[in-house]
């Protein structure tokens, strides 16, 4: 029997963290991982945490804003005795039953370590080019990736083996490039209706913040002077991700 801990890291833009953990489409523990929300995030949540007591529901609060990658470090101990490991960031509404077509792919081939959960086809293959051919893997469509990031699940073990010990701040990558030397293949299906809320892209807010994330990777804890552009920012990270893996 499978058993889940859904992970969803969250900073500001409430409405987004609400529809997410409304619309979560499995059962299990649920952990939010706020860093640093000013937004009625932070008050929102304990109420969310009281209002069911018959789950498992946990806040985890921090100072400052770690990135997912600080987040998912900081999951690693609240995922004990799970099965699967579900990492979401707080703008995925994931109403579509993926949790039984997990299942399905992770019992039928154990070389699979993480899934990533796509929404739009279309669209990622404009952006990140045209995917490899698809098997069919427990009556799952399934590709095989080279990356895994924004909606994943990991098995349970593969994540706590592989997510403790990144460090770098693009964790996605790192993580990725840990789970293939662990031995482990990493795999993309499309559940349906699993979708981002907000283009990074159009994301002002989150521009600044990996705009300052460069900053510091490049030029150390006391950043630079002269912030990154905003236009050259997803070519900056997508470098830097390059040297990474």
């Amino acid at each position: 029997m499978t058993t889940w801990c859904v992970g969803v890291c969250t900073y500001n833009r409430l409405a987004y963290t609400q529809a997410c953990l409304r619309t979560l489409p499995v059962d299990g523990r649920v952990v939010v991982l706020d860093m640093g929300s000013t937004d009625g995030t932070r008050a929102w949540l304990e109420t969310w945490r009281r209002e069911d007591s018959a789950q498992d529901r946990r806040v985890i609060l921090s100072a400052i804003n770690e990135d997912c990658g600080g987040a998912w470090r900081r999951l690693v101990p609240e995922t004990d005795g799970a099965s699967v490991v579900v990492t979401l960031d707080n703008d995925m509404v994931t109403t579509a039953p993926w949790g039984p077509m997990v299942e399905a792919v992770f019992d039928a081939d154990p070389s699979i370590g993480a899934i990533s959960l796509r929404d739009n086809p279309k669209r990622r293959d404009a952006q990140y080019g045209p995917p490899r051919p698809a098997r069919d893997v427990g009556g799952v469509s399934v590709v095989r990736v080279a990356r895994v990031f924004s909606a994943v699940a990991y098995r349970g073990d593969v994540f706590r083996a592989c997510i403790a010990q990144t460090i770098k701040p693009f964790l996605d990558v790192e993580g990725s490039k840990r789970v293939r030397q662990a031995g482990y293949t990493l795999a993309r299906i499309y559940p349906g209706p699993c979708e981002h809320r907000q283009d990074y892209e159009e994301d002002t807010e989150h521009l600044d913040y990996y705009a300052a994330l460069i900053d510091r990777h490049r030029h150390g804890a006391g950043g630079h002077p002269r912030r990154a552009a905003r236009a050259s920012v997803w070519r900056e990270i997508r470098s830097l991700e390059g040297a990474v893996c």
